[in-house]
């Protein structure tokens, strides 16, 4: 019995299977990036919640580390941002993206703790953090 068996169709069936797999396409998984103006939205949501660290968090190195913008690190950002009670965005929008920068104009009025109301016209630039998976604030500059 052993000699009548042919090894062919094993042979046949094998070389099969490898066609299959070499042929077949393995789909790629696609990332979707969020629209930069939902990333200010979620940046000041953060704010009116409060989750400071969340939104520090949400700020790029360069930005978190710039000691002309926030001179004693965190504590700088949490100092300002508790005298704010509420940041309402009136406009938010996209100048332009690409695949790993980003920037949104954006009108916002501060309402402060003290009752006093600010309004501002700033423009954003974000950045892509693949670490993260999200946009992050890399600068931002008062128009």
């Amino acid at each position: 019995m052993f000699l009548t068996r042919s090894p062919q169709p094993i042979a046949t069936q094998q070389s099969v299977n490898t066609q299959q797999s070499v042929n077949t396409p393995t789909p790629s998984p696609t990332i979707s990036r969020p629209e930069p103006t939902q990333a200010l939205r979620d940046y000041y949501g953060k704010i009116n919640n409060p989750h400071y660290s969340q939104a520090w968090n949400q700020l790029s190195p360069g930005l978190r580390n710039n000691s002309e913008v926030h001179p004693e690190g965190y504590n700088s950002y949490l100092e300002w941002w508790t005298t704010v009670g509420y940041v309402d965005i009136i406009t938010a929008n996209s100048l332009y993206a690409t695949r790993d920068t980003a920037q949104v104009q954006t009108e916002l009025q501060y309402r402060m703790v003290s009752g006093r109301e600010i309004n501002q016209i700033l423009e954003f630039s974000f950045v892509w953090d693949e670490a993260s998976g999200q946009w992050q604030v890399d600068r931002v500059r008062q128009l």
